[in-house]
């Protein structure tokens, strides 16, 4: 087997050093945001303020995330626009009655995820998104999404999970969703678990 030319090792060395360069790159950034995010979700713990009125768990900051990323993510199962706005307030409300009853291992794990989406120091840097929440646009939240869902960061990407199957698993326990579905709705809703069979 014939060794490969000099330009053509060369190349091939300036190649590997290039992707190595833009893999550190990567991490440098990745690293960066991290502690900033860190630093920023640190601060943010120390002056948390409480739960937004008619809310249980989230605040004032986290409903005006989660109002503008959930028309995206229930994108086909709500009317667009004004019209939807009913359906992510039942589908806000059902994901903060849902957290409001998790561990508090898990409620401080999400704070930190929420701070971090909404903080004014780290929320362009990890979202991509520098004006308010309240200004978002359902397409512009499908980018954000997006980003986070295809991230090379791996935290990126559990961030953009957690959220999803929260805010869905939220929105498919809401009497709008039964409807959306043709599903009438639980044998017996006032009750956990339906009636025994007697037969």
């Amino acid at each position: 087997m014939s060794k490969p030319s000099r330009p053509e090792a060369v190349a091939g060395t300036e190649s590997l050093l290039v992707g190595r360069r833009r893999f550190l790159k990567a991490g440098l950034m990745g690293s960066a945001v991290l502690v900033t995010s860190g630093v920023a979700v640190n601060i943010a713990q120390k002056e948390s303020p409480s739960a937004h009125p008619g809310y249980l768990w989230l605040q004032l900051q986290d409903v005006a995330f989660l109002s503008a990323i959930l028309p995206a993510l229930l994108k086909g199962s709500i009317p667009e626009g004004n019209e939807g706005k009913p359906s992510v307030i039942r589908g806000l409300q059902q994901l903060d009655n849902n957290i409001s009853r998790m561990s508090p291992a898990v409620q401080h794990e999400l704070r930190k995820l929420f701070d971090v989406a909404t903080g004014p120091l780290t929320k362009g840097i990890t979202t991509g998104i520098w004006q308010p929440w309240e200004q978002v646009t359902p397409a512009m939240a499908e980018t954000f999404l997006q980003r986070w869902r295809t991230s090379r960061l791996a935290l990126f990407r559990m961030a953009y999970s957690s959220i999803n199957q929260l805010s869905l698993m939220a929105w498919h326990e809401t009497r709008s969703a039964w409807l959306h579905l043709g599903f009438s709705g639980p044998p017996h809703s006032n009750i956990l678990v339906t009636a025994t069979n007697r037969y």
